[in-house]
């Protein structure tokens, strides 16, 4: 499992299609959701002049099957549909927010490529898997 966290800054002066995030309960993300959490939620970041680097260290979402954790969130084991998730960080979610990859033993464990985390400070590893079998 890896894990990517960061502190967040939104990008301005982009205009993205919100109006079709968090529609469904799909864990497979649109072309709009993907976009915007592409482009505004894990925007890219310059590291050195003329050097852009990745909060999601080149993960594709494309096809992917996603599931979001809130850490503030007490009941339901934490995790959330993509609607919920939509309609908590839209229109701008300023808080901590990360990426874990999944292993692949994870994905088969789990049914699941990834997890979109909002709220946690700390994550430790192996507890949103084991928490993702239960859900």
């Amino acid at each position: 499992m890896i894990s990517l966290s960061l502190a967040a800054f939104m990008t301005f002066g982009q205009s993205f299609k919100t109006d079709s995030c968090g529609i469904d309960t799909s864990a497979v993300m649109n072309k709009f959701e993907i976009q915007y959490i592409d482009s505004v939620f894990f925007a890219p970041f310059e590291m050195k002049k003329g050097e852009l680097g990745s909060f999601t260290n080149g993960f594709n979402f494309n096809e992917k099957r996603i599931a979001f954790f809130d850490c503030s969130k007490t009941t339901e084991n934490g995790y959330m549909t993509k609607k919920e998730f939509y309609q908590k960080i839209l229109p701008e979610y300023r808080g901590p927010h990360g990426l874990t990859i999944l292993k692949e033993n994870e994905k088969r464990e789990t049914g699941y490529d990834g997890i979109i985390t909002i709220n946690c400070k700390v994550i430790v590893e192996g507890e949103l898997v084991e928490k993702l079998k239960l859900k």
